[in-house]
Parts: C-alpha cells; structure tokens; sequence
C-alpha cells in the first residue's frame, strides 16, 4: 500500500502524537517500527472490508437499497458507507466519542469499540515525490450505542410542504423546466440533452418529485463521461425521496446485479461514490432554497420538544 502513505512516517507521526497526549517516553526503533504495522495492518483491514463489501451489496438487490438507505442518512463517503454498512447496516446517528461525551450521553460500549471508519490525515511526499494523503483508523459511535436520556434537544428539522420541495428541486436543477401536456411513455418529466432542458407535465405530488429528482440527478451526469448514467441518477433519486419523505415503493433494485456484473471492487465504488456525490450536491442545492425556520419557530418548536423528550432514552430511536 505504499501507494497510500510511508510507513515510516506514518509511524513517527502517530507516535509522537499519542506521546504528546500521554506520558513521554522514548521508543525504540523496534518499538516504531512494529506500531507502524500494526496500523498499517487496521488499515489494510479496513480496506479489505469495504472492498468485501461492495461485492456484496452489488450482488444483491435488497442489500444495494438498504445500503442507499443508509447513505442517505449518514452522508459518509462511499467507502466509509460501506465500512458502515459491514458494521452496523441500521446506523442512523453516528458521531465520535468526544461529541457524544459533549452532549452528556456516555458511550455505552467504551472509546475503542465503535464503528471503525477511515479519516482523511495529514499530507506526506510519496517515493515517487507525489503529495498523497494519508488515512487513519477513526471510530464513530450510533446514537443506539450511547445512554441519550440526559441529551440537550436538537434544534427542530423545519417542516416543509409539497410545493416548498418540488419548487426547490426545480431551482436546484439550474436549467429551464416547462410545462408539457403530454409526454410519450406516460412519462411525468423528461430531459432533453439538445436543449439542456426538463419537460414535467402535472401528476400527483409524489410521482412528480421522483421523476423530477431523476431528470435532474441526469442532467447532472450528462456533464460527463458515466458508464451508467441513468442507473446512476435512479439510485440517486431514490436517496432523495428518502432523505425528504417521499412515497419509494415505485423503486425496484432487483435488476442491480445485473446492472453492475463484471464489475470490480473499485469500479463499484466509483459507481457508489459518483451515486453520493449528486445526491450530495442536489442536497446542498435543495436546501439552499428550502425556507428555514424562525428564530421564534425555533423557540416555540424546541420548548414543544423539551416537554415531549423528557424520558427521551435509545429504546426511542
């Protein structure tokens, strides 16, 4: 894996890292060397797992949409998504140990034992004189592991209405979208490459969004160069209704095996990472457009959950 970061290096940053943490003392060369591997080895691991676990979910069409669930709600990394997955596939709440201590819920499981996901390190200069970046081992904790009934509330989720969502998803779009009388194939929306446009004719809320959210997340892809584009903007659509509510039974996975066969590990990956990234900027851009609360809706909607958390515990997730 030299590819990935110096051995060496690595190891004397950690050491000197925990050293100024801990007690000082010195550490023999052995000493260094031997930490260094040992690292190495959990990283490897780490590795290893997620690549397992792409296979796994490209191999089936239930595991593949229950892995989109939960990317939609930890909106890790593909690869720490899958690393999650491996560990706790039903995760929805995941901080480190430090936040949860911050919060006043005791890590029911103790500092070392959570989920154990890769953090982005320091730079360093490869052998080949390449800047690369390297990778810790880094564990996070879902709120199921932690004692939550002394947890300050969060600030209220803003309640949205259909026309809040489907106007700014439009907007999130960046192009023109009109309105069309019919479209061929009983279709709701259509993107039209020759014109950089969307065509979206009048139907039920629900079917709306997710034809929409499909074309748009298309449109996105189009820019570029994608082996599966409309897969790809299927699965990404999918996340959205998700992440906002919307009716999903209308999504079938079963044919993802076949959509995704021959692939290899990394290729998968690429697939997922491409997937969460326009999930991830129609998000950003949605959002932007989405009314926030007031300071005084705020107020009012967190005393109202105060009262309703008062024996708020885990079992209540």
């Amino acid at each position: 894996m030299s590819e990935h970061y110096d051995l060496l290096d690595s190891a004397i940053t950690e050491v000197e890292q925990d050293a100024e943490q801990g007690e000082m003392r010195e550490f023999t060369p052995e000493e260094r060397a031997q930490y260094g591997l040992d690292k190495q080895a959990q990283r490897d691991e780490l590795y290893a797992t997620a690549d397992e676990t792409a296979l796994e979910v490209a191999g089936s069409g239930d595991k593949f949409q229950k892995f989109l669930d939960l990317q939609s709600r930890i909106n890790y990394t593909a690869q720490n998504t899958l690393l999650v997955f491996a560990q706790a596939p039903n995760a929805t709440r995941l901080r480190d140990y430090e936040h949860w201590q911050s919060r006043g819920c005791p890590v029911t499981s103790g500092p070392g034992s959570g989920i154990a996901i890769l953090e982005p390190g320091k730079n360093y200069a490869r052998r080949d004189g390449q800047v690369a970046t390297g990778f810790e081992v880094k564990h996070v904790f879902d709120v199921s592991q932690v004692d939550v009934r002394d947890m300050k509330p969060d600030p209220p989720m803003p309640q949205r209405t259909e026309q809040q969502l489907l106007t700014a998803l439009m907007k999130s779009s960046n192009m023109p979208i009109t309105r069309a009388g019919e479209l061929p194939d009983g279709r709701v929306t259509t993107f039209d490459r020759e014109t950089n446009s969307i065509l979206i004719r009048s139907a039920p809320f629900p079917a709306m969004f997710r034809s929409l959210a499909q074309d748009v997340a298309l449109a996105h892809l189009s820019t570029g160069e994608q082996a599966n584009p409309q897969f790809s903007a299927y699965c990404a659509a999918y996340m959205l209704c998700k992440k906002y509510g919307i009716d999903t039974q209308e999504f079938d996975f079963s044919d993802t095996p076949a959509v995704l066969e021959g692939m290899s590990e990394q290729e998968i990956k690429g697939e997922l990472s491409q997937i969460r990234d326009v999930f991830s900027d129609a998000t950003k851009r949605m959002e932007a457009e989405l009314p926030q609360p007031t300071q005084e809706e705020r107020r009012g909607q967190r005393t109202g959950q105060r009262a309703r958390t008062g024996n708020y515990h885990a079992g209540a997730r």
